[in-house]
C-alpha cells in the first residue's frame, strides 16, 4: 500500500479545478483563519508555534523554579544601634552566624549602595563573555567534524585535510567549495524570524514579543531585558544585521 499514490489517479480536469479553488482561496485565508494556525497559510511560518512554546517554557521555568537557604552558608548583619542581646538572639532564632561585613557571597556584592550599575558592571561583561565562548566553541567543533567527514577516507575518520574550512567556505570564485559558515547561516535565518517581527505586527508571537520584551519600543530599539530567553538573546543578535541592511 505504500508504494500507491492515490492522487495521481486524479485526471487533469481535478487538478486544475483544484488549483483554481486553491489560488481563489489563498486572498482570503489570512483573514478566516485564527492567527493560532501558523503553518500551511501564506505570509505564516511554521517556526512561529516553536517559538512561542519555547517562550512560555521558559516563563513558566521560571516562575516554577525556587531555592531553599542553605543555614550553613548563611549570615546575619546588623546596623551598628542594634544590641548584642538582640543580635545573639535573632542568630539564636534563625540558626545562622553574625557576620561583622556583609562582604561578598559567590563572588558578588551583598551589599548594594547607591551606584549599583558600577557594582554589577563586571558580572554583566563576564556572562556575556561566557556566552559568547561558549557559542562558538560548539560551533567551532561543528565545522571541525563537518571539516572531518569531508576529507575523511574510505568511511574512516582518517584522512589529510588539504585545506582550512575557512577556504572550504569560500565561495567558489574565490577558489573556495562555497560550504556555509554555521554561524552566518544560523543569523541569515534569524534574521528573516526578525524581519517579521518588524513588519508583521498581526501574527501571535509578534504580538507575544513585543508585549514581552518592548512593550513601549520597537525591534530595532529594544535590548535583552529582565531574564531573557535563549531564544530571545539569538535572535537579538540579529539587530545589528538589520540596521545596515534597511540604511
Amino acid at each position: 500500500m505504500g508504494d500507491l499514490r492515490p492522487i495521481s489517479l486524479c485526471n487533469v480536469l481535478v487538478r486544475i479545478l483544484s488549483k483554481v479553488l486553491s489560488n481563489r482561496l489563498k486572498s482570503c485565508l489570512n483573514s478566516i483563519i485564527s492567527d493560532k494556525q501558523s503553518a500551511f497559510i501564506e505570509g505564516r511560518l511554521l517556526t512561529d508555534n516553536a517559538l512561542l512554546a519555547f517562550e512560555i517554557n521558559h516563563y513558566m521555568k521560571r516562575k516554577t523554579q525556587g531555592q531553599v537557604v542553605n543555614l550553613a552558608k548563611s549570615v546575619v548583619t546588623f546596623s551598628q544601634n542594634t544590641n548584642e542581646e538582640i543580635r545573639r538572639q535573632v542568630c539564636q532564632v534563625l540558626g545562622v552566624k553574625e557576620a561583622s561585613s556583609p562582604g561578598k557571597y559567590l563572588g558578588l556584592p551583598i551589599h548594594i549602595g547607591r551606584n549599583r550599575t558600577a557594582k554589577f558592571n563586571f558580572l554583566v561583561e563576564r556572562v556575556d563573555q561566557k556566552l559568547q565562548d561558549w557559542c562558538n566553541q560548539l560551533i567551532s567543533r561543528a565545522e571541525n567534524k563537518m571539516n572531518a567527514y569531508w576529507w575523511r577516507k574510505g568511511g574512516t575518520n582518517g584522512g589529510i585535510r588539504w585545506l582550512a574550512w575557512d577556504i572550504l567556505c569560500a565561495v567558489k570564485e574565490e577558489g573556495g567549495l562555497g560550504f556555509r559558515r554555521l554561524r552566518e547561516f544560523s543569523i541569515a535565518m534569524l534574521a528573516k524570524q526578525t524581519w517579521r517581527l518588524i513588519n508583521e505586527s498581526n501574527p501571535l508571537v509578534s504580538k507575544f514579543m513585543k508585549a514581552r520584551y518592548y512593550p513601549k519600543s520597537d525591534f530595532m530599539n529594544a535590548s535583552s531585558g529582565t531574564n531573557p530567553s535563549y531564544l530571545w538573546r539569538s535572535i537579538l543578535e540579529t539587530q545589528g544585521v538589520v540596521k545596515q541592511g534597511v540604511r
